[in-house]
């Protein structure tokens, strides 16, 4: 399972230097997907997500919080943050995405399951959008644990994932096995059921967990079609049962007081 894990690990940073994507393949063509429309479909999860995010730092009444974004990535989440605090630092496992974040932060290489350039009781804020999914096979538990230790008591923890109860998640699933992995993802990512994550965050210590959807539109969905979706499903992201079967679901819990 180490070895399986390093190989992994090493593929995550192998993704961010040469991207696989199948420029060529006819369902990659303008009909069925475009820069544009993908980007569009992850903002509008993601500003959700912040929206939340900020919400949440309003009622703390948090001042000048510590906040780590766990992976970091290229420093796309910055941008929502930065108005907070000036004190944000990312981790990311693929030094070339640390040298792609054009702003000013403290960075750190590492691998999140083992977090020991950070201390006990570290942060107030820890966020950790779209990672989770990468590491399905492997388990949730090595991650919080190290996510929970370095939180501060009352710390709150956030997270933003796909899905699988999205019904365009397992007609995405079908294609990948009919035709191969055309949009270079890595292999093993995949969209899970929103309780298992939930659960591991309980199992490792998190209180007053929650769940809310994000998006219910697809990253393939035009975006004239996927506007007025999510006008209309905008009253559906926080309704029970329903908001599971979001494409991204928006997850929360806190550390406890000690």
């Amino acid at each position: 399972m180490v070895d399986n894990y390093k190989n992994k690990l090493k593929k995550e940073q192998e993704w961010y230097i040469k991207s696989k994507f199948k420029m060529n393949h006819f369902l990659n063509c303008r009909l069925f997907y475009s820069r544009k429309r993908n980007s569009f479909n992850y903002v509008f999860p993601k500003k959700q997500f912040f929206k939340f995010v900020t919400q949440i730092i309003n009622f703390s009444k948090l001042k000048n919080p510590r906040i780590l974004i766990a992976p970091v990535g290229n420093g796309d989440d910055i941008k929502y943050l930065k108005h907070f605090t000036n004190d944000i630092s990312g981790i990311d496992i693929s030094e070339e995405a640390l040298k792609k974040i054009p702003i000013d932060i403290k960075k750190y290489f590492g691998d999140i399951s083992n977090m020991h350039m950070f201390s006990n009781n570290s942060f107030d804020i820890i966020i950790s959008p779209l990672f989770f999914h990468h590491f399905t096979k492997f388990g949730f538990d090595n991650f919080l644990k190290e996510i929970y230790r370095t939180l501060k008591p009352n710390g709150y923890f956030f997270s933003l994932e796909p899905s699988i109860f999205y019904p365009i998640s397992w007609v995405t699933w079908f294609g990948k096995k009919i035709f191969g992995n055309i949009t270079g993802s890595i292999e093993d990512e995949r969209a899970f059921i929103p309780f298992k994550l939930s659960k591991s965050m309980k199992q490792c210590g998190f209180r007053d967990i929650k769940i809310y959807g994000a998006s219910f539109s697809h990253n393939r969905i035009p975006i004239c079609i996927a506007k007025i979706n999510n006008i209309l499903t905008y009253p559906l992201l926080k309704i029970p049962i329903i908001k599971y079967f979001a494409w991204m679901c928006i997850f929360y819990g806190k550390k406890n007081k000690n």
